[in-house]
């Protein structure tokens, strides 16, 4: 399962990879408009809650299917675990 996700978030890190790029050349533009600017930081938002997303669901799979102590050293491992 986790070798099926990979394309999936190389694919999602470089679409938020283009965002953050796009955005930093549209504040070089001296005549972007805040409009723009807007649009740009909305792609940016859309692209890294799109790879958040594909992360989290890729998690849930990982830890449904773990045993319990896999789960508990998996979750340890996250900076939002049991020990955080």
């Amino acid at each position: 399962m986790c070798g099926d996700m990979m394309p999936k978030m190389r694919s999602g890190r470089k679409n938020v990879m283009q965002a953050r790029m796009a955005l930093r050349e549209a504040i070089r533009n001296p005549e972007l408009t805040e409009g723009q600017l807007l649009e740009r930081v909305s792609q940016v938002a859309i692209a890294q809650g799109q790879l958040d997303s594909l992360a989290a669901t890729s998690l849930f799979e990982i830890l449904k299917a773990a045993s319990p102590e896999e789960r508990e050293e998996d979750l340890r491992c996250l900076p939002f675990g049991p020990q955080s």
